[in-house]
């Protein structure tokens, strides 16, 4: 029998595996400690992907897309739904790609939030991982279509409360560990790609990164924004609007755009901005377009903007509804025991296309439920208005607050409805035209 070291390292040089194995890239902190950030080799974890014949199959591709060209087959089709039916694809492509018609456009759809493998986070990792955009939706569904770029540590292990290291300090301590991945990006890109034979086809592929996933928090420490709070000049990465100009239904904002933020760090005013002065890892990455930079990769998604942001404050807003305060609890009683007989009595029919649903709370306590649970008690309460309990419940917080039964129902329709249509395949007229009905939306989710 072979030692464990042996048996490995045979199956590595059989394989051809030396490749896999990640880099102990050693990071200096400002404290003078180590962090080691394991990175694996870009280049070879893609390679591996393309070469890989079960996944590089003509029914994995997105339809209505040329692998090898990056545009549609049928340019007529004029929906979005896929990755490469946005806004923002071709101009991305025609960056990066030009007219080359021996190039491959691999826009990668990336990953990156922290993660507990330990109950007190001792532990905690934010790994940096990303799936091709060629690939359909059931496939970027499927984890083993996703490929580990690196793993960024936890930079704040051993710290206590007494550690007096600036909230901008520990931002750049994470992107110099950020580097250590971004910077093979960088690489590819100086070098014009690779090449490789991809579906018996040869081809040069040019690698960037289309869109960075992951919550709020994590989208600010890519971009250096501050966390929002009442005294932030700009509450949001994406524009210079003060926390008030945001409740506007109507979006009346300037976009930042890179130069600007390059100007604002030569002048020493990132702050102003509400921003930290940091040597940002993706500065001179290559990203979908130049013109908004790393604030351009990193879009927000219903999941926490709906399900884990306006849902579940529209909850806390339905308990104050109904009394203010910890004031009529037997009628908040009385509300989330129908609440949960109407959850039940939904589980009892064969329509399977619903919002996951759950008795884990009442539906006035939006804690200790996902996203989509959220939605699920969103739709059941849409159900409590139409019964005369739910309505005696009700009615006099609607009346206090110059709302009627209708407004109400109509609110809750217009956003289970928006729910479904942001998920499915639409025309690019309609969503363009959508945006009144969106303003719409907005103000009576406020009201």
């Amino acid at each position: 029998m072979h030692s464990r070291e042996q048996l490995i390292k045979s199956i590595t040089d059989i394989y051809n595996l030396e490749g896999m194995k990640p880099i102990m890239c050693h990071v200096s902190l400002a404290n003078y400690n180590m962090v080691i950030v394991p990175v694996f080799n870009v280049k070879i974890m893609l390679l591996s992907l393309l070469h890989d014949t079960s996944r590089m199959k003509k029914e994995n591709i997105a339809p209505n897309y040329d692998l090898f060209t990056g545009k549609p087959i049928d340019p007529t089709i004029a929906e979005i739904g896929e990755i490469h039916t946005g806004f923002a694809w071709e101009e991305a492509r025609a960056h990066h790609c030009g007219n080359d018609i021996h190039v491959l456009p691999l826009g990668l759809v990336c990953f990156f939030d922290a993660t507990h493998v330990d109950v007190h986070g001792s532990l905690k990792t934010s790994p940096f991982i990303g799936v091709p955009a060629f690939f359909n939706e059931d496939c970027r569904y499927n984890v083993d279509f996703w490929t580990v770029f690196g793993y960024i540590p936890n930079t704040s292990y051993g710290k206590s409360k007494a550690n007096r290291q600036s909230s901008t300090e520990r931002l750049q301590e994470k992107h110099d560990c950020l580097r250590e991945v971004t910077k093979q990006f960088v690489k590819l890109n100086d070098d014009g790609g690779f090449w490789t034979e991809v579906m018996g086809r040869r081809v040069r592929v040019v690698v960037w990164i289309h869109i960075v996933t992951g919550d709020t928090d994590g989208h600010n420490e890519l971009v250096g924004q501050f966390n929002a709070n009442g005294n932030t000049a700009c509450a949001h990465r994406h524009c210079y609007c003060p926390p008030e100009d945001l409740a506007s239904s109507k979006m009346i904002c300037k976009l930042r755009t890179k130069n600007d933020v390059d100007d604002h760090k030569a002048a020493g005013t990132l702050q102003s901005i509400s921003m930290h002065p940091i040597d940002n890892a993706f500065d001179g990455v290559p990203l979908g377009g130049d013109e908004y930079g790393i604030m351009g990769r990193v879009p927000s998604e219903m999941l926490h903007v709906s399900g884990n942001g306006i849902i579940k404050y529209e909850l806390r807003a339905l308990n104050q509804l109904i009394g203010r305060g910890d004031s009529k609890q037997k009628e908040k009683e009385s509300f989330d025991t129908l609440h949960q007989m109407l959850l039940v009595d939904a589980g009892r029919q064969s329509e399977r296309d619903f919002p996951r649903m759950s008795l884990r709370n009442g539906a006035l306590d939006g804690t200790k439920l996902t996203a989509t649970e959220r939605i699920g008690i969103l739709f059941i309460l849409l159900c409590v208005t139409y019964t005369a309990t739910g309505v005696e419940l009700l009615k006099p917080g609607w009346n206090n607050n110059n709302i009627t039964a209708k407004e109400f129902r109509n609110c809750i329709k217009l956003q289970l409805g928006f729910e479904k249509w942001v998920d499915r395949t639409n025309s690019r007229v309609q969503v363009i035209h959508a945006e009144p009905l969106l303003e719409s939306l907005i103000d009576a989710i406020k009201h």
